[in-house]
């Protein structure tokens, strides 16, 4: 517990310094509803203009994967979810702050319940190293 406090404080601290720069950090937990469902070949055509329009100023973080621009992941198909393009609630979420605050820049870190927080903490240190260069 104590650790998790840790790691929670110095995220908050560390999500203060990002926001004065220039890229605003959203972190995403959960577990099945925030894996979401969604098959991103049913959107219709202007919902995919503006996830493309909103992955030039958004990038997604997987589970611990490198921050890469918005957009659907791969999904391997089931009897249940019979589709290759899955989105979650990051999706609009991205395309919303990108439409509401044109000239900032996001990170959204999705992180399940598999993959321990400090992983997402990994990608955000390694992102604003990259940012220095």
């Amino acid at each position: 517990m104590r650790n998790f406090k840790f790691i929670i404080y110095f995220l908050l601290c560390f999500g203060a310094i990002a926001a004065q720069d220039k890229v605003q950090v959203v972190l995403l937990a959960g577990q099945s509803n925030m894996a979401g469902a969604g098959n991103f070949d049913l959107l219709d055509a202007i919902t995919k203009d503006r996830i493309a329009k909103a992955s030039k100023t958004v990038l997604l973080s997987f589970n611990g994967a490198e921050a890469k621009p918005l957009s659907f992941y791969d999904n391997k198909p089931t009897e249940k979810y019979n589709f290759k393009k899955r989105f979650g609630p990051e999706l609009l979420l991205g395309v919303t702050l990108a439409e509401k605050y044109p000239k900032k820049e996001f990170l959204l870190i999705k992180n399940l319940g598999e993959v321990p927080l400090y992983m997402a903490l990994g990608i955000l240190i390694g992102l604003q190293k990259k940012q220095k260069q």
